[in-house]
């Protein structure tokens, strides 16, 4: 998932993950305890500090949308004035195979 949304910022918003200030993990309650190491194991990979966002993991009895134990919301602040281009606010896509 990771990779995708770092593809969508890089294309869609002149942006990078150093951009992303917090990731919320919503994961199913049957898989919290092995995607809470998962999840960080990825984090880890794709984030190094200092430039570590905030992260929040929440527990729910159902993720909406499928039949995915886990969702991630992002958020990014990227600079307006990046490489001298505008950038609009736009909305992720849901990532290939998820709906």
């Amino acid at each position: 998932m990771l990779h995708f949304a770092e593809r969508f910022l890089r294309e869609y918003c002149d942006g990078e993950l150093s951009d992303v200030t917090m990731i919320r993990h919503f994961v199913s309650d049957d898989a919290l305890p092995e995607a809470e190491a998962e999840i960080g194991a990825a984090c880890r990979e794709y984030f190094a500090p200092p430039e570590l966002p905030a992260t929040v993991m929440v527990g729910v009895s159902d993720v909406v949308g499928g039949d995915r134990d886990v969702k991630i919301e992002m958020e990014a602040t990227v600079p307006h004035d990046r490489d001298g281009h505008d950038v609009d606010v736009v909305e992720l896509p849901p990532p290939p195979g998820s709906v």
